[in-house]
């Protein structure tokens, strides 16, 4: 049956985003683009306060990576598109009906985890010692510690820092690690004589929405349209081909001037087919 009472739409209209780290503010954002935008030209009975957007945070700040200046930055951002922020908030249970946070339940069909996951279960079966997360302790040249001869990079592995901390689970660091062992690899030396990996942070950013962003980038903050331009042409310039990038550049262009993608999925009320519409 349709879902013509607001009170019965509110469960399918409401998207719950966990976790507030780069991913979680780059979704939450879109989200809100879309309802502020797409959603309401495309379907004009619903309520202009209908859609809403939720960001949990358990730490008492958002993109915690990142300088306090930036996530003061981005929060506003967020805010100010709509997006209901909750710090110090902890989710306790998830259920097709909704998410429980610390005393309030939050009726919801629409719940996008981004505070991280665990490691592959295949690596707690390799016999090594792990993190809490169950990713890989390895070794300063990126072996284990049982076996010199085998190495895990990437998402598999928790490299520690000399000061205790863990690198993030991030692009850059597993490329860099690649990078490393492509170099390391042939020259078969024993482990002794491995010069060990070192990690050199080119900074962070996040998109919080059109024109908006945040980034830190060697030791520098950014903020706003700069910001965001940052973003863009740093990801064009890591495309392969000229040809790729210059037809995301001419494709990010008319999406910014038009607001439009360029398809959209149609459905027909007989059938929950979609339709391809280019």
């Amino acid at each position: 049956s349709r879902l013509t009472h607001p009170a019965d739409r509110a469960p399918f209209l409401r998207f719950v985003f966990v976790g507030a780290g780069a991913t979680g503010v780059e979704l939450a954002g879109s989200f809100a683009e879309i309802a502020l935008r797409t959603l309401r030209a495309d379907f004009r009975n619903l309520g202009p306060d209908e859609v809403n957007v939720l960001l949990i945070e358990g730490g008492d700040r958002i993109l915690p990576s990142m300088p306090p200046e930036l996530s003061r930055a981005a929060l506003a951002d967020l805010e100010r598109m709509g997006v209901q922020v909750r710090l110090n908030t902890k989710v306790t249970s998830v259920t097709d009906e909704g998410v429980q946070l610390n005393e309030a339940w939050v009726p919801t069909h629409n719940v996008i985890w981004a505070a991280g996951n665990e490691g592959a279960p295949v690596l707690r079966t390799l016999d090594t010692p792990t993190d809490r997360s169950g990713r890989i302790l390895i070794e300063a040249d990126l072996s284990l510690p049982s076996d010199p001869d085998v190495y895990v990079i990437g998402d598999a592995a928790a490299f520690l820092t000399p000061d205790g901390q863990a690198l993030p689970g991030v692009s850059q660091v597993a490329m860099q690690q690649g990078s490393y062992l492509a170099k390391l690899l042939p020259q078969d030396l024993p482990k002794t004589k491995r010069p060990p990996f070192t990690y050199f942070d080119k900074g962070m950013m996040a998109t919080v929405g059109r024109a908006s962003a945040v980034a830190n980038v060697f030791g520098l903050n950014f903020t706003g349209l700069i910001a965001w331009l940052l973003w863009c042409f740093i990801h064009v310039v890591y495309l392969i081909e000229f040809r790729s990038r210059l037809r995301v550049m001419i494709e990010w262009i008319w999406y910014y001037i038009t607001f439009r993608p360029g398809v959209r999925l149609l459905y027909r009320t007989q059938s929950t087919k979609p339709v391809r519409v280019a």
